[in-house]
């Protein structure tokens, strides 16, 4: 079951930043979504763990009919960091459910889409190397 606390509290905070009917509208269904998701692996919100992020994005971006793409992603993945963020510093949660790794990057981070593909790799082999190349005869 959806915990009433911190969402409704969140939820409000947000409401003050002014954003569109619509925004808002769609930030409770992306929330909405990922309390269904947790629910149905017999958690709440707040009892998220790296691995339920991990298997939501999974989920989203992978194995549900229609998946979504890496812009669409990154919009409920830098929603629900900010959920989570917003849980911390209201004392709901110790920490993050999710690592924060290099760069900053973490669980829900999107990936470059097209940058990691076999003809991707092959491209950027030959850009990395002629990079290189030119590099060496300009010194």
């Amino acid at each position: 079951m959806m915990p009433v606390e911190p969402l409704c509290s969140w939820a409000r905070n947000m409401s003050y930043a002014d954003l569109a009917r619509s925004t808002l509208k769609g930030y409770e269904r992306i929330m909405a979504r990922f309390a269904g998701h947790q629910e149905g692996r017999g958690r709440d919100v707040l009892a998220a763990t790296e691995s339920d992020l991990v298997a939501f994005k999974k989920v989203r971006t992978l194995l549900q009919e229609r998946p979504i793409g890496a812009s669409a992603w990154g919009k409920e993945s830098g929603l629900l960091h900010q959920f989570f963020g917003f849980a911390v510093d209201e004392g709901h949660l110790p920490q993050r459910p999710a690592r924060a790794a290099a760069r900053g990057r973490h669980a829900l981070t999107p990936r470059v889409k097209g940058r990691f593909t076999d003809e991707g790799d092959r491209r950027g082999d030959v850009v990395r190397q002629q990079v290189r190349a030119a590099r060496g005869r300009g010194r």
